[in-house]
């Protein structure tokens, strides 16, 4: 019989950078079988302070932080199968309408996330990631495009 424990880490703004290592799941007593691990959305945010030039969360620092992430997973876990998955596409358009509104009501600073480049280059890095610690890595970006 299959037990199913879904838990999210990230939401609410926390990004790869900040992210908890598996010390207090494993202080829950699960063991998984399965780790599925989607990030990005969070990492690839910027803000109308450098005019969305940058991610939260540049790729260097993605890979870096991912790849302790892993070795953590695989350290505390060493038996559970790890996979990766993209983030999904979103109404990219919609985020921009808001950040617009949100700039003409005043705000003095403004998220944003979705941005096409700063996505496909943490898409790049995930990539790259997955290849090097020889995990399978599946794409929801692009089956989720259509959706928006």
């Amino acid at each position: 019989m299959w037990q199913i424990y879904c838990r999210t880490g990230l939401l609410g703004g926390a990004f790869l950078a900040g992210i908890l290592l598996p010390g207090a799941a494993k202080a829950s007593g699960l063991v998984p079988y399965l780790i599925m691990i989607m990030l990005g959305h969070n990492d690839t945010t910027s803000n109308s302070r450098d005019n969305f030039a940058s991610p939260r969360v540049v790729p260097e620092v993605q890979k870096a932080k991912y790849g302790e992430l892993l070795s953590a997973i695989k350290e505390t876990f060493p038996k559970s199968k790890v996979i990766l998955l993209t983030p999904v596409s979103v109404n990219y358009e919609g985020i921009l309408k808001r950040c617009e509104e949100k700039r003409k009501a005043g705000a003095k600073r403004i998220f944003r996330f979705g941005d096409p480049d700063k996505v496909g280059a943490f898409r790049k890095t995930l990539a790259e990631v997955a290849a090097e610690h020889r995990l399978p890595l599946f794409d929801m970006y692009t089956p989720t495009e259509h959706l928006n």
